[in-house]
């Protein structure tokens, strides 16, 4: 009878998730010899390529298909075993997410996570990036999701590239003599710091006339024309009117990782973080459709 031996898909998901063989014996407490092996294993099995050589490590497309498959095997076997396990009322997860992703990833990921976790206790706080990272190294979550404007790669159990966009009222646009009025998240916010950024390598004028730390006070603001914000593509809301093209200026990208604790991540953190993921692939395959 042919299966699929359950270690290979864990070692498959370690590498593509550390981003290299390396790291991923690392994180699984065997040799680097031992990791390249398994996943020759996994690729004869399937008669593919499944890991691009790089730096970092990525799924090849049909790796990609592995991974999918990998994630939700794995975690319906975690399923099953913590079903007989000792209870496991009182475990604490603590997460941390910017505001905006809360309210994109959050609700599908939390829906989910609640049926199949009845017992964990979800101790979630809303921060900016910079603060989140900090928090992490300093041992005050369990698991985050955070911005950087450069791909951080340490603990990430995924990172990703999200690209900024503006939001604005209707007629609202930059140049001429008009100053830009703007809102935006607190001063060590990327997109505040990208948005300042462009803004005067344009020389274009501005004026910041609101700011706040909640998502919903800064969509809001947007709506009733008091100025123009910018978020992450996947979090702008459908309502508000995105702009990407000149006058506007280009905000580039930012990378985004879902972080883990240095110690890594029990049984129930992990499938938290699949719920996550599968909340992000859920979206991008909105946006690309």
């Amino acid at each position: 009878m042919r299966h699929v031996d359950l270690d290979l898909l864990r070692t498959f998901l370690a590498v593509v998730e550390t981003g290299s063989f390396a790291a991923a014996a690392e994180q699984l407490g065997c040799t680097q010899p031992a990791v390249s092996l398994q996943i020759k294993r996994l690729e004869t099995m399937f008669d593919q390529e499944l890991i691009e050589r790089a730096r970092p490590a990525r799924a090849t497309e049909p790796g990609q298909t592995v991974l999918g498959y990998a994630r939700r095997m794995l975690r319906l076997n975690d399923e099953l075993l913590d079903r007989f396990a000792p209870s496991q009322q009182g475990i604490v997860l603590r997460v941390g997410i910017p505001s905006d992703f809360s309210v994109a990833m959050l609700p599908m990921a939390l829906s989910r996570f609640a049926q199949a976790e009845p017992n964990v206790v979800l101790d979630l706080q809303s921060e900016l990036s910079h603060n989140l990272l900090e928090g992490l190294k300093a041992g005050k979550f369990d698991m985050i999701v955070a911005m950087t404007p450069e791909r951080v790669s340490d603990n990430a159990v995924k990172t990703w590239n999200e690209r900024l966009v503006w939001v604005a009222p209707p007629n609202l646009k930059p140049g001429g003599e008009s100053v830009l009025p703007l809102v935006c998240y607190p001063e060590g916010c990327v997109y505040r710091a990208r948005i300042l950024k462009r803004l005067a390598e344009e020389g274009l004028n501005w004026r910041i006339v609101m700011t706040s730390p909640s998502f919903t006070s800064v969509t809001d603001a947007v709506r009733s024309g008091l100025g123009a914000a910018a978020f992450a593509e996947t979090t702008a809301p459908a309502d508000l009117r995105v702009e990407r093209r000149k006058p506007w200026p280009d905000l580039g990208m930012v990378s985004v990782g879902l972080f883990r604790h240095p110690d890594g991540l029990n049984g129930a953190g992990q499938r938290l973080a699949d719920h996550l993921l599968d909340s992000l692939d859920r979206i991008e395959q909105k946006l690309s459709a």
